[in-house]
């Protein structure tokens, strides 16, 4: 893993089964937070504005130290 940014931005009504990891750095993965040495927000659902149903993704977000992002577009 390397320094540097992650942004990802997934669609507005997708069902997201998440894991941000920072080695060092900030988490702000669609609306959990995290900062400091080995960040961890793990295995957690968001199924966006209209709920369980449709589009479905599995994302791993990673960084060595910096910042990873998840948002809805």
């Amino acid at each position: 893993m390397d320094t540097g940014r992650v942004v990802v931005i997934v669609p507005p009504n997708a069902d997201v089964d998440l894991s941000c990891r920072a080695g060092v750095g900030d988490l702000e993965c669609l609306g959990h937070h995290d900062s400091g040495p080995d960040t961890r927000i793990d295995d957690f659902v968001d199924n966006g504005a209209d709920g369980p149903g449709g589009l479905h993704i599995n994302l791993t977000a990673r960084v060595g130290a910096g910042q990873v992002e998840v948002r809805r577009g």
